[in-house]
C-alpha cells in the first residue's frame, strides 16, 4: 500500500491491560486497513514481524494474547490447568508466533545471533537496574502440569517463547481454577 506521511494511518489493538506499570502501551500495531484482504492481505502486526525476524524478545502477558484476549470476561479467560498446552497448540496466533521465535533461534537471527546473542532480556535489565525482584508469575507453555512458577524462577523455562507471565493480582483467579503455586524453596 503506497501511502504518504499524510495518508498513512495505523491502528492499535489492546488486550485486557492498556498500559503496563511502566507506562508502556500493551498493544499490537498494524496499518489501518478495514478489510483484511483489500487492497492486499494485511501483513502480520509490527510486533509479530519483529519477533519473526529475531529483532525482539517475546514477553507474553496473560490475558493480553490470544487465545485469551478474545474472551469477553476475565474469568472465562483463565485457562484450564490440564488443557492449556492443547489450547495453545490450537491457537493460530500464539502458536505461530512461538514457532517463528523458535525458528529465529534455530537460524541464529537477530537477538539469537550465534556469536553475539542478547545477554539480558529487557525485563531482566529492568529488575537488575531497579534492584527489584520480578513480580509476574510464570507458566511454562511446554508443560501441562498446572503449576504457576514463582516470579524469580522464570529462568526455569529456558526459551522466552515458552513463558506466559501472569500478574500477581490475577494469580488468585488461576488458583481458584485449579492451578497450583510453586512452593517456596
Amino acid at each position: 500500500m503506497q501511502k504518504t506521511d499524510e495518508s498513512f494511518q495505523m491502528f492499535m489493538v489492546f488486550g485486557y491491560e492498556i498500559m503496563d506499570i511502566y507506562g508502556r502501551f500493551l498493544c499490537f500495531i498494524n496499518r489501518n486497513q478495514p478489510n483484511r484482504n483489500k487492497p492486499a492481505p494485511r501483513p502480520l502486526s509490527y510486533n509479530e514481524r519483529l519477533l519473526k525476524l529475531g529483532q525482539a524478545s517475546p514477553y507474553f502477558i496473560w490475558p493480553n494474547v490470544n487465545p485469551w484476549r478474545k474472551e469477553d470476561s476475565i474469568l472465562k479467560a483463565v485457562p484450564d490447568p490440564k488443557g492449556m498446552k492443547r489450547q495453545i497448540l490450537l491457537s493460530k496466533s500464539l502458536g505461530r508466533v512461538r514457532r517463528d521465535v523458535a525458528a529465529s533461534r534455530a537460524a541464529h537471527r537477530g537477538i539469537f545471533h550465534a556469536t553475539d546473542p542478547l545477554q539480558l532480556e529487557p525485563f531482566e535489565l529492568r529488575f537488575l537496574s531497579r534492584r527489584q525482584r520480578p513480580s509476574r508469575w510464570v507458566i511454562d507453555l511446554t508443560a501441562d502440569d498446572g503449576v504457576l512458577l514463582r516470579p524469580e524462577n522464570y529462568y526455569r523455562v529456558p526459551n522466552s517463547e515458552d513463558r506466559l507471565f501472569v500478574s500477581p493480582e490475577h494469580v488468585p483467579l488461576f488458583v481458584e481454577r485449579g492451578w497450583k503455586r510453586e512452593a517456596v524453596g
